[in-house]
């Protein structure tokens, strides 16, 4: 399920949703599977655009899992960014917070909370949180360098946004359409219009 999860194929995310749906099946008591099971449902359905039942859901289901095991970091991660994707942003810090208590070196952990730092007004120790977790984890997924290239950008670092954006293997219309913006805010027109063609063969609504 976690190789499947925030997957770039057609399909991954809806596999991710089955597998950790089979794990629970298999082992009821298994906390982490729960947590990753409800997470699962918010990233099927683009974070912060989940609909506010099934939003409901997946925190209830992870909620379920971290009362199964208080002491595990990255179910407190899990609930973390589901409550994110709610818009409970404290909610979202105490509990990363807790996931870095628990686990320091989770770089997983570290990266979500560099971006969530840009966010509450803090993108210069968000660039930092971010370059410490690569460091801990220098075969990490490209969502990494999506996350460096928000805060980059939210710190008004165009040109490095760009760089951090390139780094993806496989740039779909939301990475694209990141760095038509960059290439915008620096006056570089024609690129940003290139971009923005880029995005609209990709998605064309």
């Amino acid at each position: 399920g976690i190789k499947h999860l925030r997957g770039y194929e057609p399909g991954d995310n809806e596999r991710a949703v089955e597998l950790f749906q089979r794990a629970v099946d298999l082992d009821p008591d298994y906390a982490l599977a729960r947590a990753y099971r409800g997470f699962a449902d918010v990233v099927l359905h683009n974070y912060d655009e989940t609909p506010s039942d099934i939003l409901a859901k997946a925190l209830e289901m992870a909620s379920t899992g971290l009362q199964m095991d208080s002491d595990d970091g990255r179910i407190h991660w899990l609930v973390g960014m589901i409550r994110g994707a709610g818009g409970d942003l404290k909610g979202e810090e105490q509990h990363y917070q807790r996931a870095m208590v628990l686990n320091p070196n989770d770089a997983n952990v570290i990266a979500t909370s560099g971006a969530l730092c840009a966010v509450l007004g803090r993108p210069d120790e968000g660039i930092d949180r971010i370059r410490h977790a690569m460091r801990l984890n220098p075969y990490h997924p490209d969502w990494y360098w999506i996350d460096l290239g928000i805060v980059f950008y939210m710190a008004r670092r165009y040109e490095d946004a760009i760089e951090a954006y390139l780094h993806h293997t496989k740039p779909g219309y939301w990475v694209l359409s990141r760095l038509a913006a960059c290439y915008a805010q620096m006056g570089r027109m024609e690129e940003a219009a290139a971009a923005a063609m880029q995005v609209l063969r990709v998605k064309p609504d």
